[in-house]
């Protein structure tokens, strides 16, 4: 039997193929040997090995700072012994399982198809919830994801051109992203349903959250048939002990977004192009194309430019190597070892993982075995910049009160999105020595609102 593969992946090739055919000056020319034998005779074909890219670039944007969070390694979602069985499955499908994920998290899911992973992934977005144990993300956590079948998240705009889509995706109330609602369970049963904005002085919406005296995050509630000045405030356990947690849910990913600077940025073509010339999707495409028009590759672009819009922290990857060149495999590679963020991926390719991940999540039998860990290093911001700047030592007397992991993060302003200078960094910390509180405190207690930014 013969068999005709086409495939980037040359670990496989190098295993299964006997001939290779070339194309050399618009022709196919036969090597009656393997993948590697071939690269030893022509060395310059040896860039076929190397995941990485010379000319296409992807600009992943950094996704700023996170409340509280002073350290590339420290959690920022877990999952603690959770159990998920599907209905009417006889055995849980995932067991007792632990993991968190921080802002340096490099993780490859791997197992047999079957075993579980996307499972894994669909609690980590909100799709689902574990039946036993517990799930916590930080509150200010943008979160994208990009799904294994990643063609569905167009397939309703095929006749739409790409800069329309993000116009329609990212235009509704606070530029909140429309498709979260495809994968983050927000919908509430009919039980929980009658609990909200039925009776007098019932829960009738979340308007706002803020932190009570203790700095526990409170969520102040409009009560049904009752004025503004008897709203009254819940802690996040309160609501969910009252049913109410997707209310809770919904403001988070109300404020994130705030804190994002989405509602701030401009839908308009020249934007949006821009933003998709980071993801080498040039005008031709992007603007003046449709999306049905743009090849497998090109519309994986699309679907990884639109969840990296509203700057995430944590970017979910089910299967990204799926029609991606390798040329654009090596453009995301590149781009993810630049990324401030977390990253999470399922992947067959193991050429692909190895090169980007310290960590591996083993799914078998329902069971999660963890091999490596995070590991705190100096990432890039976009264009290449370092995150982690060495500086004059006359620059460091001056601005000795400024907290180091403030420079990790690189601070950025969430009017204009973008970072902080040296400069601006001083005043803020002169703003909060006058206000007698700690540099770390006095940025926390910032909003887009703020006058501060005014002073800059």
């Amino acid at each position: 039997m013969t068999v005709l593969l086409v495939s980037h992946d040359t670990g496989f090739l190098d295993n299964v193929c006997t001939d290779i055919f070339h194309y050399e000056s618009k022709k196919l020319v036969l090597y009656p040997m393997t993948l590697s034998k071939f690269v030893d005779i022509h060395p310059e074909a040896k860039h076929y090995y190397e995941l990485k890219s010379s000319d296409m670039i992807f600009n992943l944007p950094e996704p700023g700072r996170l409340e509280g969070i002073n350290s590339m390694t420290r959690r920022i979602l877990t999952l603690d012994n959770a159990t998920f069985t599907y209905p009417g499955a006889s055995k849980p499908q995932l067991n007792d399982v632990s993991v968190k994920l921080c802002l340096a998290s490099r993780v490859a899911v791997i197992g047999a198809n079957g075993a579980g992973k996307s499972t894994l992934i669909k609690m980590l977005v909100q799709e689902t919830s574990p039946d036993t144990g517990s799930f916590w993300k930080h509150h200010a956590v943008r979160l994208a994801y990009v799904a294994q079948h990643s063609f569905h998240h167009v397939e309703k705009h095929l006749d739409s051109s790409p800069v329309e889509y993000f116009q329609w995706r990212f235009g509704g109330e606070n530029g909140i992203d429309r498709e979260l609602g495809d994968h983050v369970n927000l919908q509430q049963t009919e039980e929980e349903k009658n609990l909200v904005g039925k009776k007098q002085g019932q829960v009738e919406k979340v308007v706002s959250r803020t932190k009570g005296k203790r700095g526990t995050l409170e969520y102040e509630c409009k009560l049904v048939g009752m004025t503004e000045r008897h709203n009254k405030r819940y802690t996040l356990e309160q609501l969910q002990e009252m049913g109410l947690g997707a209310l809770a849910e919904a403001e988070d990913i109300r404020q994130a977004t705030l804190a994002g600077g989405l509602d701030l940025r401009p839908l308009t073509t020249k934007e949006i192009q821009r933003h998709l010339d980071d993801f080498a999707l040039p005008a031709e495409f992007g603007t003046h194309g449709k999306i049905r028009g743009l090849s497998g590759g090109q519309k994986v672009k699309l679907v990884i430019a639109a969840a990296m819009w509203n700057r995430p922290h944590l970017l979910v990857l089910d299967e990204p190597t799926n029609y991606l060149d390798r040329a654009a495999l090596g453009a995301l590679a590149d781009g993810i070892r630049q990324y401030a963020g977390g990253v999470i991926m399922i992947s067959h390719s193991e050429e692909f993982y190895n090169s980007l991940c310290t960590e591996k999540w083993l799914v078998e039998s329902g069971r999660l075995t963890i091999i490596g860990e995070a590991q705190e290093k100096e990432y890039r911001a976009g264009g290449g910049r370092k995150v982690i700047e060495e500086e004059p030592e006359e620059e460091k007397k001056v601005g000795s009160n400024i907290n180091v992991s403030m420079k990790r993060t690189k601070l950025t302003n969430p009017k204009t999105l973008r970072p902080l200078s040296k400069q601006q960094i001083r005043k803020l910390s002169k703003l909060s020595k006058a206000a007698g509180v700690s540099f770390d405190d006095y940025v926390d207690g910032l909003t887009r609102e703020s006058p501060d930014w005014k002073w800059l």
